[in-house]
């Protein structure tokens, strides 16, 4: 805004009078388990990326990476339904809105509790289960679209239903269903490694190759890249520690932990040996369960964040880096088997 005076041209005022706020809440960034530690309690303030709002109930808009919005009337109403540009929450126990007024804050808040809770006068869908995985698909959908910008699956609208009513499991089916905390288990929707595991079967499907086989691997990378540790999901299990499919995860509450040293046998799963003894029958690339299978691919990819690279005097974080860059810059066009099986010799597919 200029303000300039009338008879002499001399300038009084010159300022940028965009309202900019932001739209926020609380989530869990990695889980539910109550480890503060390691991300697993509820974070205040956490952006809502990409989320839509309105003006007076105008036009759509949506918010940028770091759940901004603009807005030009001061005591306007701006609203929210995380119905977003590339993620729409619908949660089962109701519908999710928010509302403020320009220029506040629009802040979700936090839950008394789990599943269904919601602060008192929070709409019925407004959980901490709907923000959790709002955030959580926000950030691995942005960073795919940063290595994949033309993939139009990246840069479309993905439908997540949390609070689904069900225990101990999630889901991707064309949309991302993710179940409720009971029977031993936490809440999906607040557990950042499966959630991102089954938007990486969504990306899987859509990456211009078809699903790769197993599938699984590709689930579980995605998730280990997002979180940069091994235990995919901590917190999946309340008590009790991923069986390992008889190589028993040592401290892993999450479904798979994909350091082979973090397990009671502290050997690398290879087809010859780990599918061979511990797997049963299934769809795999060698015949085996899909989830099984998955710690020869899983383990190898992140042993190469973790250990090869490194060896070679490469800093942590830059391992991390060249290893998730090789990881999503491979995606388009992935598909069909991960790796050859010829027992007892075995390698990766050309």
């Amino acid at each position: 805004v200029g303000e300039v005076d009338a008879h002499t041209g001399e300038i009084l005022a010159f300022y940028d009078d965009t309202k900019y706020q932001q739209i926020k809440g609380h989530v869990n960034p990695i889980s539910d388990d109550g480890d503060c530690a390691t991300g697993g309690c509820r974070e205040p303030g956490y952006p809502m990326p990409f989320t839509n709002y309105t003006e007076d109930g105008g036009a759509t808009q949506y918010t940028g990476d770091f759940g901004l919005y603009e807005c030009s009337t001061l005591g306007s109403t701006i609203a929210t339904t995380l119905n977003g540009q590339f993620v729409r929450i619908s949660d089962s126990c109701g519908p999710v809105s928010g509302s403020t007024t320009c220029d506040d804050d629009l802040d979700l808040g936090v839950a008394a509790g789990i599943n269904c809770s919601v602060a008192p006068g929070a709409s019925a869908g407004n959980t901490d289960a709907a923000r959790s995985a709002f955030f959580s698909l926000g950030r691995v959908n942005q960073k795919a679209r940063f290595w994949n910008p033309t993939n139009t699956w990246l840069n479309a609208q993905v439908t997540c239903n949390t609070n689904v009513n069900s225990t101990c499991n999630a889901s991707w089916g064309g949309a991302i269903n993710m179940y409720r905390a009971g029977n031993g288990c936490g809440n999906t929707s607040q557990i950042q490694g499966v959630v991102t595991h089954e938007w990486g079967h969504g990306y899987d499907q859509n990456d211009g190759g078809g699903y790769d086989n197993p599938s699984e691997a590709y689930a579980d990378v995605t998730a280990i890249f997002e979180a940069r540790e091994s235990c995919v999901g901590h917190g999946f299990y309340q008590s009790g520690t991923c069986s390992g499919y008889g190589d028993t995860c040592l401290t892993c509450t999450g479904i798979r932990d994909m350091d082979w040293d973090a397990r009671t046998d502290h050997t690398p799963a290879t087809p010859s040996g780990f599918l061979t003894s511990n797997c049963g029958g299934g769809g795999g690339a060698c015949g085996k369960e899909v989830h099984c299978e998955s710690y020869v691919p899983s383990e190898a990819m992140f042993d190469l964040a973790t250990r090869d690279l490194p060896a070679m005097g490469i800093d942590a974080d830059t391992a991390w880096q060249i290893a998730e860059n090789l990881w999503y810059r491979s995606r388009p066009g992935s598909g069909g088997d991960v790796y050859n099986c010829s027992l007892p010799n075995s390698d990766s597919c050309s």
